[in-house]
């Protein structure tokens, strides 16, 4: 029987700090901050994606298709994509502007994919469509997908960047201007 209290308290000695600090840590106190402060963070990154969502719905609305943005509206177009299948190959016809030492040059692609999907460039040319080009462009075939990408500063307070998928807007990015508040805006949208 001594011996017996005589390891207990031996164990309680050399390991029993240990448990009881383990014990501490997970008091309702501790436990009860820690949940808070865990709820909080997902509250606060919750509430940050309704805000945010918010804005990007109601900024949706007045440039939803591309179509009607044109009718009313200047835009500036930065680039443009044309998936086109003509006689069982997919041609990508690329338009689109870089910066060179001349100042932005007019950039005109044509990819041809392989089985594989990847895509090689078969003709470059800068400033004016290439013969390829016109040539598939004018070409019967169907028309996989466009897409295009349009700044936008007219009639607005700053400027948008609309990026469009088959006439739908798929997200825009810019700042905006209000007054003296400055808001960035990086909104994706899904296909209807």
């Amino acid at each position: 029987m001594i011996l017996i209290i005589g390891v207990f308290f031996y164990w309680l000695q050399s390991y029993g700090h240990k448990s009881l600090n383990a014990f501490r840590e997970l008091t309702p106190t501790k436990t009860q901050e820690k949940e808070d402060l865990a709820y909080s963070k997902i509250l606060t990154s919750e509430l940050f994606l309704v805000n945010q969502k918010s804005d990007c719905e109601i900024l949706k609305k007045p440039y939803a298709r591309l179509d009607e943005l044109k009718k009313t509206e200047k835009l500036d177009l930065r680039f443009e994509n044309t998936h086109k299948k003509i006689a069982n190959k997919i041609y990508r016809l690329r338009h689109f502007y870089k910066d060179g030492d001349e100042g932005e040059i007019e950039t005109f692609l044509v990819y041809l994919e392989d089985k594989a999907e990847m895509a090689r460039i078969i003709e470059k040319s800068s400033y004016t469509k290439g013969t390829l080009y016109t040539k598939i462009e004018e070409a019967k075939g169907a028309i996989l997908y466009h897409e295009e990408g349009v700044n936008l500063s007219e009639n607005v307070s700053g400027t948008l960047f609309l990026h469009y998928i088959k006439n739908q807007l798929m997200g825009m990015q810019g700042v905006l201007q209000n007054q003296n508040d400055h808001k960035n805006i990086d909104c994706r949208f899904q296909q209807e």
